[in-house]
């Protein structure tokens, strides 16, 4: 009877007890509040609990901006700090089976080696550096202590492809990408004052750059300039530039298709002298060859060879020097295309125009053949008249080429004209000595048929004009 009253005692109250054990306080969780329940612990979902900084919600939780009393700034120059024993979320004790995700972010978020990275960002930088303020001072003139100091530019190029060579035009367009950087006194920063911040990105129009031309260049860039700036921690400023140059280049077609030409891409200050500023470049021509080999995306009729980098100094009527740095780019042509469009097809024409020999027939349609075959001959030439610049000093050997066999095939056309007319004449002159044997005697000939003709006609005419009106010539009776 106990034992039916007990088991009835404990259907009525629920059964025995299924809460969880209590949960054992630890020194991280001592003044925090109890658990929370919760129903869903589904990936993806974030969730309320008051241990955590500022709990859980739909976002990631912001990062704390208080600092507890009695505890020191740090040096790192930021606004404030937090106590990484307070927030430290290692591990998640009030919740029931919480996500291993859910625990690893928390740890990686809050359990960082250096409180200050929480709050580091380039915005104290900025303000160190007054870059905002001292914006028109940093941009109007060069930045260095006193004028007598130089500003080293330091200056390399990559070629990243060839576009186009236009012979004609004397004309290379080519992508390049070109790196610049150079010293500003009146930019640096100690980087373990700001959390080991080295160098920082600003727009390009917050600080001075050096006006450096191409002396080339025909065409302004169609891409867009480079709008930021990077600079370092010691003053250095970089710049990447990412252009197309279209400029000229003074073209050799001596060897057209087999050529090889030279481009220069010249840099100059466009004010500056070299009082003021110097150029730094590399001038390991194997370095500077391989950094554009690499480069290199796309294929196209040219084939980069190799660069070389020069300086020269030219002088200026108001007496000051000026270096001008000088990158030439050797680029060889890949001539199948053109030995297939060219020099293939007129040696064709010229075989045609020697097997138009065993023509049989009459002489007419061995002229209309070799004039057709001619006139193929003049289109292709004029082809090549708009690849090949109109300045050249030397004749190409391929329009030597072209115009000797033009001469070859306007002489066996001429051949033919002079066979033919022979020819013709033969075989007239053979007709006149077949109807001279048929006539009769009192009819002479001779052995020109043209005059042979005449005579015959005149006598005729004669004859006729001496007999009597009752006599008729033996040839009208007949």
């Amino acid at each position: 009877m106990f034992l039916t009253g007990s088991f009835l005692l404990i259907f009525l109250t629920g059964g025995f007890s299924s809460s969880p054990p209590p949960v054992p306080v630890s020194e991280d969780t001592a003044g925090l509040p109890g658990p929370v329940e919760t129903e869903d612990y589904s990936p993806g979902h974030y969730y309320d609990d008051p241990r955590l900084p500022g709990g859980f919600s739909s976002s990631p939780p912001p990062v704390p901006t208080r600092v507890p009393e009695g505890t020191p700034k740090p040096e790192c120059g930021m606004r404030g700090t937090f106590d990484s024993a307070e927030f430290h979320a290692k591990y998640v004790l009030n919740m029931t089976n919480p996500p291993e995700y859910l625990r690893e972010y928390f740890a990686s978020f809050y359990d960082s080696p250096d409180p200050c990275d929480l709050y580091c960002n380039y915005d104290q930088v900025i303000d160190k550096l007054q870059l905002d303020k001292l914006k028109e001072k940093l941009t109007l003139s060069r930045p260095v202590q006193s004028h007598r100091i130089l500003t080293y530019v330091y200056l390399e190029m990559v070629i990243a492809s060839i576009l186009n060579v236009k012979a004609s035009e004397q004309l290379f367009v080519t992508h390049m990408w070109l790196y610049m950087s150079w010293n500003n006194q009146f930019i640096s920063w100690d980087p373990q004052k700001f959390c080991g911040i080295k160098h920082i990105v600003v727009r390009s129009d917050t600080l001075w750059k050096p006006d450096i031309i191409i002396e080339e260049m025909l065409e302004k860039d169609k891409i867009a300039p480079s709008p930021f700036l990077k600079v370092n921690s010691f003053g250095e400023v970089e710049h990447r530039i990412d252009q197309v140059v279209t400029g000229t280049c003074r073209m050799n077609v001596y060897k057209f298709p087999y050529d090889t030409q030279r481009c220069t891409i010249s840099f100059k200050s466009l004010m500056h002298s070299d009082d003021e500023i110097r150029f730094v470049v590399n001038t390991n021509t194997t370095v500077i060859s391989k950094w554009s080999h690499h480069a290199m995306q796309s294929k196209h009729e040219w084939r980069f060879v190799k660069m070389t980098v020069t300086n020269k100094t030219n002088s200026f009527y108001f007496g000051s020097n000026q270096t001008v740095i000088v990158y030439t780019v050797f680029m060889q042509r890949r001539p199948i295309q053109h030995a297939v469009n060219f020099l293939l097809p007129i040696f064709f024409f010229l075989c045609m125009d020697l097997a138009s020999y065993l023509i049989p027939d009459s002489g007419e349609q061995k002229i209309s053949f070799r004039i057709t075959v001619l006139l193929a001959v003049t289109v292709l030439q004029l082809i090549l008249h708009e690849i090949l610049p109109s300045s050249s000093d030397r004749v190409p050997l391929i329009a030597v080429y072209c115009i000797g066999i033009f001469f070859m095939m306007l002489i066996s056309l001429l051949e033919a004209i002079l066979a033919t007319y022979l020819i013709q004449k033969d075989s007239e002159t053979q007709d006149c000595r077949t109807d001279g044997d048929q006539s009769s005697n009192s009819e002479r000939t001779v052995s020109f048929c043209g005059f042979s003709k005449e005579w015959k006609n005149s006598s005729k005419r004669s004859s006729l004009r001496h007999t009597p009106a009752d006599q008729t010539p033996l040839t009208a009776r007949r």
